[in-house]
């Protein structure tokens, strides 16, 4: 269990690593707000958000801001203007991963994934496809990366089943999960808070960041399955053999993937009509908390696991997540320390100025 269990935990290199070079980011900031004279736009509302008055730049007094505040920010952001953002993230995290830790623990996408390679094994390539396409809308729609990785471990025996490798066990997970969290579509790690940052609506502009995602897409299918035509023309094998001795679903395990899958399909749903009403889009990141809640407390019940198994299950996936809630609330301190130092505006401003004195070339 305790194997299991350490499966969806962040990396201590990993952790360390991203840690220091957000440490250096935030010390960076505040070494700025020292340096920088603070300075301020005008800004008034427009459709729902506050927009900055072109030329109402101004000089202020420098604030009475400590340095010993630049490493307290990673709380303080818990209180600060826009902190519902920051507790909601926190809370989508902890869903996520507590969600996920139920559904390993029942053993429910795992049964799913060997059940459909057992009704798909004389279509191998068109269960590639499959598997590559849900890995990347899972990291591209909903923004799971590590709470997939254990997956990865019934995708690479499952190509060794179908007559591949492992690169392409790894092709049809690992990689998939990569290129869709850097194609993302609506993940509200990357698109969201960048989005909640800069005050647009959220997941806005979601038609061309669609275009980029399918290009991805069939750039990594022809890419893996240019690699398993080429062992199947030179080694054959005997694909679906080992197969076949797969289990079915129970008829528990069934109804835990239906309700996972439904509360998913709503949140995507919702997510694709708060992309089309601005007006909507701040209850994107509660509502996908809420239903991941739902549908990983729900399926583990569904399958069989007592609520004593699923509450521990819960918890464990909990506490593997704080380190990247502590990672969250560190990159999310590096804009409250620019912003407690005054000197947000004057960047933008000297940018600004920058641009009009140095037009790009060919610029009217």
């Amino acid at each position: 269990m305790n194997e299991q269990q350490s499966m969806i935990r962040i990396g201590l290199r990993a952790f360390v690593l991203a840690a220091i070079i957000i440490l250096g980011l935030m010390i960076v900031s505040g070494v700025l707000t020292r340096v920088v004279p603070p300075g301020s736009y005008d800004r008034v509302a427009f459709e729902d958000r506050m927009v900055v008055v072109p030329g109402s730049f101004s000089w202020d007094p420098s604030p009475d801001y400590p340095w010993w505040r630049w490493f307290t920010a990673p709380v303080e952001v818990l209180y600060a203007p826009g902190s519902i953002t920051v507790i909601t993230i926190i809370l989508f995290l902890i869903f996520v991963g507590g969600s996920f830790t139920v559904l390993e623990r029942g053993d429910i996408l795992g049964a799913f994934l060997r059940t459909v390679a057992v009704r798909m094994a004389h279509r191998r390539y068109l269960l590639m496809a499959l598997l590559q396409l849900f890995f990347m809308v899972v990291a591209a729609v909903l923004g799971i990366f590590e709470a997939m990785v254990p997956l990865v471990v019934f995708i690479v025996p499952l190509a060794h089943s179908l007559g591949w490798d492992s690169f392409t066990g790894l092709g049809m997970s690992l990689l998939p999960l990569a290129f869709g969290f850097a194609a993302a579509m609506t993940n509200p790690f990357t698109i969201g808070v960048a989005q909640s940052i800069a005050e647009l609506p959220l997941f806005s502009g979601i038609w061309l960041r669609g275009i980029f995602f399918v290009v991805t897409y069939g750039v990594v299918w022809w890419f893996v399955r240019r690699h398993a035509k080429r062992l199947d023309a030179n080694a054959g094998g005997n694909p679906g053999r080992q197969l076949q001795e797969e289990a079915p679903l129970t008829p528990a395990l069934k109804r835990a993937l239906y309700w996972f899958g439904g509360a998913m399909a709503v949140a995507v749903l919702f997510i694709l009509v708060t992309s089309r009403m601005p007006a909507l889009s701040t209850l994107a990141f509660p509502i996908m908390a809420i239903l991941f809640l739902i549908g990983g407390l729900g399926s583990g019940k569904l399958s069989g696991l007592t609520w004593r198994v699923i509450g521990s299950a819960f918890f464990s996936g909990l506490r593997n997540m704080l380190p990247g809630v502590l990672l969250i609330m560190m990159s999310m301190s590096v804009k409250h320390i620019v912003d407690a130092g005054g000197i947000t505006d004057t960047i933008l401003h000297a940018a600004a100025t920058f641009i009009a004195r140095h037009p790009p070339t060919g610029a009217a």
